[in-house]
């Protein structure tokens, strides 16, 4: 098991443990974005967008 602990400066502080309450009927959006580094870290960043649905 991993023991390790979160820095205090980074990371969630006080995440939430459940979603919070919405409207009747709204919608809960999210979006995913794959981020690569193909030149290491100091490299530029490439986002890889998810092929489109219709």
């Amino acid at each position: 098991m991993d023991n390790r602990t979160l820095h205090p400066r980074r990371g969630p502080h006080n995440p939430l443990r459940t979603p919070s309450t919405r409207l009747p009927g709204s919608v809960r959006r999210t979006a995913t974005l794959d981020t690569l580094r193909p030149e290491g870290l100091t490299g530029r960043c490439t986002c890889a967008a998810p092929p489109a649905t219709s």
